[in-house]
């Protein structure tokens, strides 16, 4: 298959572990595969209480990982198999009255084990030509804290492409020291970080870096609702953005 294993892996653990959250008690959950000429599915299946309309985007509100998980949401998981050519869709079996995820990979032509379709960019990519240059006056150099490897991944080899030069930070602690070193002029910040929250971050950076102009940008995996925004507002985020939105988003929203 053309992919990422480690990052299929974490998808299919996301989707399971959504799954069980969402069923019932002694619910069976089933993972099965089904493969043709030109793709497989991976299909993570649950019962349902009921038949009713079922779509990815009611699929992402009812399953989405509860806060005190370390999992991925299943927005970014949908992400990160359309980076790897792939998808995942969410479908309901009436007859059986279960849901399904699917996750399909589209096959190798190859037929080895190598993953063309997975991009890895480097300092070395910046001469490709089909890089984008940001605009003058918008941000160029930006800070992405968050602690999960694959969306630090996901939104710096996109953002990237559009023409970015991204910083990583795992915690509030790597981001200021970074920020200590050399100011960025945007930093995307999780609210859900180790020892301290995006919050906590974004008014220490506001703090130790006053009268640098650095636009803060709030990237929850969560439902953006009205106290999450005030909340960001009063913590110094200058915008707020749901993470599930991805890079381009984000993009959009610094060339304002």
């Amino acid at each position: 298959m053309d992919g990422d294993a480690a990052r299929v892996t974490q998808v299919l653990a996301q989707l399971i572990e959504n799954a069980s959250v969402a069923a019932s008690e002694r619910a069976e959950i089933e993972v099965y595969t089904q493969v043709d000429d030109a793709s497989a599915e991976i299909v993570v299946r649950k019962p349902m209480a009921h038949a009713e309309s079922f779509d990815l985007v009611q699929a992402l509100e009812s399953l989405r990982a509860p806060a005190h998980t370390q999992g991925i949401a299943l927005a970014t998981a949908r992400r990160l198999m359309e980076l790897q050519q792939g998808s995942l869709v969410a479908r309901v079996d009436s007859q059986s009255v279960a849901a399904e995820f699917v996750m399909r990979l589209v096959r190798s032509r190859a037929g080895a084990a190598v993953f063309p379709s997975v991009r890895r960019l480097s300092a070395d990519s910046a001469k490709a030509p089909t890089r984008a240059q940001p605009q003058t006056g918008m941000a160029r150099r930006i800070l992405l804290v968050d602690d999960n490897q694959a969306v630090r991944d996901i939104y710096r080899e996109a953002l990237e492409e559009l023409g970015y030069h991204v910083v990583l930070a795992a915690n509030g602690e790597e981001a200021l020291s970074i920020a200590e070193c050399d100011v960025p002029e945007a930093a995307l910040i999780d609210i859900h970080l180790p020892t301290q929250n995006g919050y906590q971050l974004a008014r220490a950076l506001r703090a130790r870096h006053p009268s640098s102009g650095i636009k803060l940008v709030l990237l929850s995996g969560m439902t953006l609702d009205e106290d999450m925004v005030r909340l960001s507002k009063n913590a110094g985020f200058d915008h707020c953005i749901d993470k599930g939105a991805g890079p381009h988003a984000v993009d959009a929203l610094l060339r304002q």
